[in-house]
């Protein structure tokens, strides 16, 4: 994971509460294309809570502000499940958090 995760300085982040680098765990990292791209990207995620989990995202980019979407857990793995989410970052958070609390029993 690069040095910079998780700092306001670092190009194309958006600005807000974000956690220091300490206390964000490493998703995974992937090649959005192999072979025909070199772009990598970067999945982390801040430490679980012990309960009361929600997810929360919001859009970065472009020359428009977004705002920030909050639901419960069960209602963004229902996304994942019909197909609604099209992002692969997305995803890929979604499916680690589902194994994740699945192995913590939650």
């Amino acid at each position: 994971m690069p040095a910079k995760t998780g700092s306001r300085d670092a190009p194309g982040n958006c600005r807000g509460n974000r956690p220091p680098v300490e206390q964000l765990v490493h998703i995974s990292d992937f090649y959005l294309s192999p072979g025909g791209s070199s772009e990598r990207v970067f999945c982390i995620a801040p430490k679980l809570p012990a309960r009361g989990l929600s997810i929360k995202a919001r859009r970065c980019g472009g020359k428009r502000g977004y705002p920030l979407l909050e639901l419960p857990t069960a209602e963004a793995f229902g996304q994942l499940d019909r197909g609604d989410i099209h992002d692969a970052k997305t995803i890929v958070a979604l499916m680690w958090l589902r194994a994740k609390l699945g192995s913590e029993g939650g």
